[in-house]
């Protein structure tokens, strides 16, 4: 019996250390590939315009190199963002991937804005994390706000 609760205890520190994990980043390496990390797609819900429609829609972007962009018509510049806001982003993606965190995911609402959170990785694969609304995720919210604190007015 002593033999099958020390092998249980063994397991239960071998697995609790995988699950606290922390991730090594090398954010220089990381910064090196090209091309876009993540994608939030912003889908406007509700009675509206086709007009409304189109100019409410839009889609925030994070590049490998630290950049968020968001759609601006008069000034199409980027913001490089903290790197420890880039790292959060670059997380997020990876962990949100790795453990498919938001596959059951679901929200009921019939208006407001509905987002698609999409990771690019390295090869250029495209991978939905999550489609719809967020008022109840704090997580999927704080993405939105970190990435939207690079919007220029």
């Amino acid at each position: 019996m002593k033999k099958i609760i020390s092998i249980f205890m063994t397991l239960i520190l071998v697995f609790g250390f995988a699950a606290c994990k922390t991730r090594k980043v090398d954010l220089a390496e990381v910064q090196k590939h090209e091309g876009t990390l993540l994608e939030i797609h912003c889908i406007p819900s509700g009675e509206m315009t086709l007009e409304e429609f189109e100019s409410s829609q839009y889609t925030s972007t994070v590049s490998y190199s630290g950049y968020a962009n968001i759609p601006n018509p008069i000034n199409p510049a980027s913001l490089k963002m903290s790197d420890e806001d880039f790292l959060t982003i670059y997380n997020f993606c990876l962990d949100c991937y790795e453990t498919n965190k938001y596959a059951d995911y679901k929200e009921d609402a019939c208006d407001g804005t509905q987002y698609s959170f999409t990771y690019i990785d390295e090869n250029g694969t495209r991978h939905l994390l999550y489609s719809g609304y967020i008022y109840g995720c704090e997580e999927l919210t704080n993405i939105l706000n970190t990435v939207g604190n690079y919007s220029i007015d």
